[in-house]
């Protein structure tokens, strides 16, 4: 009885810090959430120039609906990339599956969606200094919702704008639907592992080693030059489809097609037509090498000390120690599993390994690799064919560790020996990730390889603008869409306008505040007022982000992207505190605490700016204040 007196005592106090929560949602703020206001935009009908009513689209803000008692994320804080993904998709037409963060009426009435990256602006530096940007906090505010940037509990994805751009959600019917709507194709032989190899683009993306001669037809391609190495060691050219010997069959081809092919192709030797390939296609179903090394740390960088390959009947054909050239100052030895005594007799070195891999190796076979360009800068060698583990099962743009992949899919443990990793058992697990992409992982949409916003453009006859960096235009770019490579906000802006007459989807980033912060001391909180440089970066940013919401067209939808906080701070504690795992962890979640914006574009530019209304957000911004700053 005294018990449930006491509850009952209890009881007001708990409606009391109930009703408390709801009013402020600081507790959600301090992890990095906004306060927004249910219905941030009305609409329905309007009438046009002939007096004629029409349908005009609008937008309902459900995040508090959303994460309410009864709402579909009840008790979170945040929506993911994947939410803010579905805004573009349905109000593209890309998905008839509706968005959770907001309700879009009439979305057939939106005549173009813009997408802004705001590179390194973060929720702590809006709060603090958003003032600065006073033309478009008029219709930015009241319109922000809270979203966790990629990453897991002890790391963050730099790449926002990839994990934003690359599409994972859609379901096999929709891929299917869009497939015979234009002209977008998955992989032809969805069995061959030709059609997983990187592309030209991906492989400059994800820093794989390059050459030269590789560019050479293909026209406005852009590279980084920091990548090229041709010096670096290639397996020469020395066969034809029609040339490969008894000892490539036995230790290349495996199973199904590939065996098939091996007498199909020395048939070819008999006065028979060869097929000639050119170096930089790859064959249908040619051969998969599986490559793992270890690399041990000398003075200038991290040298190769231990390499194993494997065939696709998951045999090692070669496997070796070998001695840097340079002094090993570090032996890594938890994971290279590498001592000093083990090398203390060895006398190969790299030149060796290089020509054995040339031996055992052919040059229109396909290397597969986990995230297989560190292996290939250790071995100081190019290739053109390679299948990326790390990227065909990535999620939403995050690599998964071998590890993981190992333990959720193959359901097998590696890496567990105390002694250090095992270049051949990482390298045959490495090999059945493929195989198993192959037969079953392909069929899975989260792990769609190839398939990005501007494809999808491209697949139902609609045009797309890609104004960003030299790289990620080449990267983004399909079809359709034009790139506009740029080097700083002024020319991407002028860019922008010039091209959103004859655009669908424009995608513009924003790099103003980067380039303020970047290589500078960190930022000190407490004086952030007086930082009038970074305030005058933000002024420009507010006039330029002004500009491109001007010259959209009445209606049309614009999405505005926060970045991650900076990730210099997660190193700076991590020196400074290696044993606080549970203040990492801490410090990630800030990290990874963003916004982004979705806004309509109203008839008149001042009029929809008060639309928004700045007083329906000032919670907003100083909730957001008062928790990313704490």
């Amino acid at each position: 009885m005294a018990k449930r007196k006491h509850k009952e005592k209890d009881q007001p106090d708990k409606k009391k810090r109930r009703r408390h929560s709801k009013q402020h949602q600081s507790d959600a703020v301090q992890e990095g959430a906004s306060m927004v206001p249910e219905a941030a935009q009305q609409g329905g009908e309007g009438a046009d120039n002939d007096g004629q009513m029409v349908k005009v689209p609008s937008l309902t803000n459900l995040t508090a609906k959303c994460f309410g008692k009864r709402g579909p994320r009840r008790g979170a804080s945040f929506f993911h990339i994947p939410d803010v993904q579905s805004l573009v998709l349905y109000s593209m037409g890309f998905t008839s599956q509706k968005p959770v963060c907001t309700e879009i009426q009439n979305v057939k009435a939106i005549p173009k969606v813009a997408v802004v990256m705001l590179s390194s602006m973060t929720v702590a530096l809006y709060a603090r200094l958003g003032a600065q940007m006073e033309k478009c906090r008029r219709f930015l505010n009241g319109n922000s919702y809270p979203f966790l940037t990629p990453g897991k509990n002890m790391f963050v994805n730099k790449d926002v704008a990839l994990s934003f751009i690359d599409v994972k959600q859609l379901s096999p019917k929709e891929l299917e639907r869009l497939q015979e709507a234009g002209q977008f194709k998955l992989p032809v032989d969805e069995t061959d592992p030709a059609s997983f190899t990187l592309s030209l683009k991906d492989l400059s993306w994800y820093k794989y080693p390059l050459r030269t001669e590789w560019y050479m037809k293909e026209t406005g391609a852009f590279y980084q030059s920091d990548l090229l190495r041709n010096d670096f060691f290639h397996i020469p050219e020395t066969k034809t489809c029609g040339e490969a010997s008894n000892a490539d069959v036995s230790s290349t081809t495996t199973a199904g097609d590939r065996e098939s092919a091996a007498p199909a192709a020395a048939s070819h030797n008999d006065g028979d037509k060869k097929e000639v390939y050119d170096e930089e296609e790859c064959r249908p179903h040619a051969p998969m090498f599986a490559i793992d090394c270890e690399m041990c740390k000398t003075e200038e960088e991290y040298a190769l000390t231990r390499i194993a390959v494997v065939n696709e009947k998951l045999e090692c054909v070669y496997t070796s120690l070998v001695k840097p050239h340079d002094p090993i100052i570090d032996y890594v030895t938890q994971y290279s599993g590498i001592t000093q005594e083990m090398l203390s007799d060895v006398t190969t070195r790299l030149e060796d390994v290089q020509q054995k891999l040339a031996e055992v190796i052919p040059s229109h076979a396909i290397l597969v690799g986990h995230s297989l360009e560190n292996d290939l800068m250790a071995l100081k060698m190019t290739h053109r064919h390679i299948i990326d583990t790390s990227v065909l099962f990535s999620e939403g743009g995050i690599k998964q560790k071998l590890k993981k992949l190992a333990r959720n899919i193959l359901k097998c443990t590696i890496q567990e020996k105390d002694a250090g990793h095992d270049p051949t058992e990482d390298a045959i697990a490495t090999m059945k990730l493929a195989q198993y992409f192959l037969t079953e992982g392909h069929k899975d949409t989260k792990f769609a390889p190839g398939v990005n916003l501007f494809k999808l453009a491209d697949a139902t006859k609609k045009t797309g603008a890609v104004v960003d960096l030299p790289l990620a235009c080449s990267r983004f770019c399909h079809g359709n869409s034009q790139g506009f490579p740029v080097l700083d906000d002024a020319e991407a802006v002028q860019r922008a306008v010039k091209a959103i007459p004859s655009t669908d989807l424009l995608w513009l980033r924003l790099s103003s505040v980067q380039r303020c912060i970047s290589g500078s001391e960190p930022l000190v909180w407490d004086k952030l007022g007086e930082n009038e440089e970074l305030k005058a970066s933000l002024r420009s940013l507010d006039d330029r982000l002004y500009a491109v919401y001007s010259a959209l067209p009445e209606h049309s939808f614009l999405l505005v992207l926060f970045d991650h906080g900076d990730i210099r701070e997660l190193s700076r504690h991590k020196q400074a505190n290696p044993d606080d795992a549970t203040g990492y962890e801490d410090l990630v979640k800030k990290c990874r605490t963003s916004m982004f914006f979705a806004c309509l574009k109203e008839g008149g530019s001042e009029a929809s700016s008060e639309r928004g209304g700045e007083g329906a957000s000032e919670g907003a911004s100083e909730g957001a204040s008062e928790g990313a700053m704490a």
